[in-house]
């Protein structure tokens, strides 16, 4: 499956707005998460296993400059990157443990 696309403001409303399986603890994850989802050392794990072409995804962790952490997923490795609030970026869910 692909990930969505939006704004950070339209991406944590997503995830806050999210229901799976009863479950409605959803949210944007931290770079620290989306970095072990990556990796494959993620609990919970994160599914990026689809992200197969360049991409980058929010995260909640603000920079010093007040952009955002993002992952970016390029030809199968990655890095983290800073991203302006109103850029479009995918998004994926982790839930509160």
């Amino acid at each position: 499956s692909d990930y969505p696309r939006m704004s950070l403001f339209e991406a944590v409303a997503f995830c806050e707005a999210r229901e799976d399986n009863g479950n409605t603890d959803w949210r944007v994850p931290s770079a620290e998460e989306l970095n072990a989802a990556f990796t494959g050392s993620a609990t919970p794990p994160l599914d990026l296993t689809s992200a197969t072409y360049d991409r980058y995804f929010w995260s909640k962790s603000v920079e010093a400059d007040l952009s955002m952490s993002t992952l970016a997923v390029i030809n199968d490795s990655y890095s983290m990157a800073n991203s302006p609030r109103s850029a479009v970026r995918h998004v994926v869910c982790t839930r509160t443990q």
